[in-house]
């Protein structure tokens, strides 16, 4: 399934967005680090999953290409270049900047009503590719993410669905293995939309860096903040005048090398504990400050 989007002409009739102070240095990754704990570690790679069960962890595979609209437009390419930025630092390879998104961010002041419209406009980002529907309505706060997810198998290649069932057709001679899952989830689009009034205050690159943390994993920002690992993900929701991360900490950009560089077709289990160990060695070798 290709998904094509025409949103710019949908985002100017949008109210102008909150104010978002420009970073001293786009360019600058600071990277907050400290001695891990294995059990905080387990926790906060399970808040970036959002998963228990034997499938391997979701993940982009095709080359990504983040856009963001809805702030001004200086400010919508700022927010891109420094996602391209984040995950390129992450090892994640990019698609020329005059891609088509699959990564989109959208600022918006009423967040469900823009959905809405969404909804109305493009309703294929709404559905899975077999037809099942994405329930966004237990999502609460400022902000709305969602992945549109297909299944492949071992080597890579998209499931054929049947029409009648909507059931994923898996045609392999392979073997079934205790450790190897015949089947994995890829991201085929991640759609972020942000309240344009909860990022008072924040810098460009606070902004972009939570954006590309939501659009690249299931990150769940309340579970992840009860682990009271350093995250940007508390950033959106942490109260005006609190002490909050100034970009992607180094257990953000950690869980990504993990997770992006895991062997694909581990089942979820061992995948997510190779993950865990990864960053635990990285966050221990890393300096403070980049």
């Amino acid at each position: 399934m290709r998904i094509c989007l025409a949103v710019a002409a949908f985002l100017l009739a949008l109210p102008a967005a909150a104010q978002v102070r420009p970073p001293a240095d786009p360019d600058e990754i600071v990277v907050t680090g400290r001695e891990t704990d294995k059990r905080q570690v387990r926790d906060y790679v399970a808040g970036m999953t959002g998963m228990l069960g034997a499938d391997p962890v979701a993940r982009f595979e095709s080359d990504l290409c983040p856009r963001a609209f809805g702030l001004t437009p200086d400010f919508d390419r700022l927010v891109t270049a420094r996602m391209r930025r984040v995950a390129a630092g992450a090892g994640i390879k990019l698609a020329a900047e005059d891609c088509q998104a699959t990564a989109l961010i959208l600022f918006a002041p009423d967040p469900r009503a823009t959905i809405e419209v969404m909804r109305k406009t493009y309703p294929r980002l709404f559905e899975q590719p077999n037809g099942q529907p994405i329930r966004l309505a237990r999502q609460r706060g400022p902000v709305i993410a969602w992945h549109v997810t297909a299944k492949v198998d071992r080597d890579g290649r998209r499931l054929e669905i049947d029409d009648e069932t909507g059931q994923y057709i898996l045609e392999s001679a392979d073997m079934p293995s205790g450790n190897q899952a015949m089947v994995r989830p890829v991201y085929l689009m991640s759609i972020v939309v942000i309240d344009s009034d909860s990022l008072e205050g924040l810098t460009v690159n606070q902004v972009a860096d939570y954006a590309t943390m939501r659009a690249l994993t299931a990150a769940d920002p309340a579970r992840i903040a009860r682990t009271a690992a350093p995250t940007i993900l508390t950033v959106i929701d942490a109260p005006m005048g609190s002490v909050t991360a100034g970009s992607v900490t180094q257990w953000d950009l950690s869980f990504l090398r993990a997770l992006y560089t895991a062997p694909p077709n581990l089942r979820g289990r061992t995948q997510r504990s190779g993950i865990g160990d990864r960053m635990a060695e990285d966050i221990q070798k890393a300096p403070d400050t980049r």
